[in-house]
């Protein structure tokens, strides 16, 4: 058991690293590139951006989850779950990707650098089979070993960046560095992965986990598509309705909460293999674990909400200076946001381990519709104001549905606890 903890706490501890100098280099290296490009540039390489993250996801199924949940069960193999899985992500990131350029040729057909652009970054489909790798490593609490490969790539790739913008690049040279980074992070995870005594040799396709894994995950690949269509569909409306300069102020804004979003993701995603292991031990004990956690996650984002309220427009200015000033009223919108979605984390991954991943397409569908509704009426009235208004209120509206659905009840119920525990945590 001790052995245990502290591998949960050097995994979290990794977790941690990892976000914090990825995600940190990230905001340095955005930074010199939003300065570069100005708000205008900016904005429409954001929007290529998020309209091929939506397709990146859909190739990428969602079933992370899932899998990490069938690593620890131990009901496949090993060998079978990787070479399984790494099929099926190659197959829905081909299929991913085709649609991605089909729509592209109807929609920005209009636009010739937004097309060009999405173009280009839709090639990070084809590159998502390997990530199944990534699960494994999670699931063996050995998340340092992704750690060293996607920061190595991410140091790369950083360094070829801002060759670009020291160099006058254009957005075409940034939108191939994206591509190569996410193929360099697939080539050192298999590195790392043959050198830690793996053997990609031995993975075997099982047709009937193929069709387990079908089966129990379209709930999660078409909710986690979904889900990032309700994360960046305000992106694309603005990129529609307004300039590139009003994208490109809110996609600086985002940036910057994204910095903070990380701490509660860590946490859970390093903390929930063992407390499913507590699941099968002693259900009381774990629903008291993920109220702890709940408790924990809402003061975290709480002092997070503070320290944003009055630094955001230094911040701003700091990093952005004066042409992304619009930036700053849209961080403390965000920042309120952030504590629905850092929970978020948590309910996301109970869902799965109580077998509720069918409930979480018709929830995030709904949330989605509502969401797409709320920016068609407010961003061409509001601008980007709008756009996070409507986050917020969607947040809230989501949270509602699972307060009103009786088997989501109760962890709802305990979302919304999570202010009164303060004095009752202990240690996770």
């Amino acid at each position: 058991m001790k052995w245990i903890k502290s591998n949960i706490a050097f995994n979290t501890m990794w977790m941690f690293a990892d976000k914090i100098y990825g995600m940190g280099l990230s905001l340095l290296v955005g930074v010199w590139i939003a300065r570069y490009l100005g708000p205008e540039n900016y904005g429409i390489f954001g929007y290529a951006t998020a309209f091929t993250a939506i397709f990146v996801t859909l190739g990428s199924l969602g079933i992370n989850g899932l899998i990490v949940k069938d690593f620890i069960s131990n009901q496949y193999n090993q060998s079978t779950i990787l070479g399984s899985v790494a099929a099926i992500q190659f197959a829905g990131g081909i299929m991913a990707l085709l649609l991605c350029l089909t729509l592209n040729s109807y929609l920005n057909s209009t636009n010739e650098m937004a097309y060009l652009l999405t173009s280009i970054l839709s090639l990070q489909t084809i590159f998502r089979s390997f990530e199944v790798l990534k699960y494994w490593f999670e699931s063996q609490v050995q998340y340092k070993y992704i750690v060293w490969a996607e920061n190595f790539a991410l140091t790369i790739s950083a360094v070829l960046k801002l060759a670009i913008v020291f160099n006058n690049g254009t957005l075409v040279d940034l939108a191939y560095v994206f591509v190569l980074e996410s193929f360099a992070i697939v080539v050192f995870t298999i590195f790392i992965y043959i050198h830690s005594n793996g053997d990609i040799k031995s993975w075997r396709l099982n047709l009937v986990y193929i069709s387990q894994v079908v089966k129990n995950g379209w709930w999660l690949t078409g909710t986690s598509t979904m889900y990032v269509i309700y994360q960046k569909i305000d992106q694309i409306l603005l990129g529609h309705f307004l300039s590139g300069d009003s994208l490109g102020v809110y996609i600086a804004a985002l940036r910057i909460s994204e910095m903070w979003y990380f701490i509660p993701s860590a946490i859970v995603f390093s903390l929930f293999p063992e407390l499913m292991r507590t699941r099968s031990s002693s259900a009381q004990v774990y629903l008291f674990k993920i109220q702890q956690l709940y408790s924990f996650v809402f003061y975290l984002s709480i002092m997070i909400l503070v320290f944003i309220y009055f630094a955001s427009e230094s911040i701003v200015y700091l990093l952005y200076g004066y042409k992304f000033k619009e930036a700053a009223n849209l961080l403390t919108i965000q920042a309120i946001t952030g504590i629905f979605v850092s929970m978020s984390w948590i309910t996301g991954r109970w869902m799965i381990s109580e077998n509720l991943q069918s409930l979480l397409l018709p929830f995030t569908f709904v949330g989605l519709v509502f969401n797409l509704v709320l920016n068609l009426v407010v961003i061409p009235i509001y601008g980007n104001i709008g756009a996070a208004y409507s986050a917020l209120a969607t947040q809230i509206f989501i949270f509602l549905i699972h307060l009103w659905h009786a088997k989501t009840r109760a962890n709802a119920t305990a979302m919304l606890k999570s202010p009164m525990l303060i004095f009752k945590i202990k240690r996770v």
